[in-house]
């Protein structure tokens, strides 16, 4: 009902009546504005601040401003542990060894690691590494330290190791060192392929994975190649 159906109402009466109906949406728009400054300081101050703490890790991250330029880091986005250490979500570290052939090591998460400053501790990981001969050598492990100043990867039991022309191991606490394309394990290692099953208590690769040596108490059980038509 507006003020005109009281004419008996006085100027200054209508006049209160008017800015009693108009006071809540005021109090909307004055809300509103509010909002909307907040969000343009947090659009002007907080997404800076965020780049700023983003480019700060990776300047910062162990080892990386010393890679050489073959060396590339990527990752999906940047989170703190409780602690507010810093770290990466799905990182992927690109790189190559001493013969200019590729190795790429990803990971579901990848953080400074407490103990060591000098390593990034990383879970759920795969290094995938191209050999001298040109085949392909998966390793996967659930946590392992990548150290790139030196470019090696220890990797925590269980490891388990695959090629592309089917062969496939399974051994304890690893070392892989990427700039030569080697390996080596002083824990147990059981493996298959063509020519058969293998087990001992250590192995070593070497000659840029030319070579695979293992060593103590070596059990093989060869398997005869079936002649076609057998």
């Amino acid at each position: 009902m507006s003020t005109t159906d009281h004419p008996g109402l006085s100027p200054d009466q209508k006049r209160q009546s008017t800015l009693d109906r108009l006071r809540p949406v005021r109090g909307t728009l004055d809300g509103v504005g509010t909002r909307y400054s907040r969000t343009v300081n947090l659009l002007k101050y907080g997404l800076p601040v965020v780049a700023l703490l983003v480019v700060l890790v990776v300047i910062g991250w162990p080892g990386v401003q010393k890679e050489t330029e073959g060396f590339r880091l990527t990752f999906s986005s940047f989170v703190q542990d409780q602690d507010g250490a810093p770290g990466m979500l799905n990182a992927r570290f690109v790189g190559s060894d001493k013969a200019n052939r590729p190795f790429v090591i990803t990971a579901e998460s990848a953080r400074q690691n407490p103990k060591n400053e000098g390593f990034v501790r990383l879970n759920n990981l795969q290094a995938d590494l191209t050999l001298s001969n040109g085949v392909w050598l998966t390793m996967t492990a659930s946590q392992g330290d990548y150290n790139s100043d030196v470019r090696s990867l220890l990797l925590a039991a269980p490891v388990d190791i695959f090629s592309d022309v089917g062969y496939e191991f399974h051994a304890g606490d690893t070392t892989v060192n990427l700039k030569e394309n080697e390996a080596r394990s002083d824990q147990p290692v059981n493996g298959q392929g063509a020519f058969g099953n293998i087990q001992a208590n250590s192995f070593v690769m070497s000659e840029s994975g030319q070579r695979m040596k293992f060593i103590g108490n070596v059990k093989m059980l060869l398997m005869p190649k079936r002649r076609s038509g057998q």
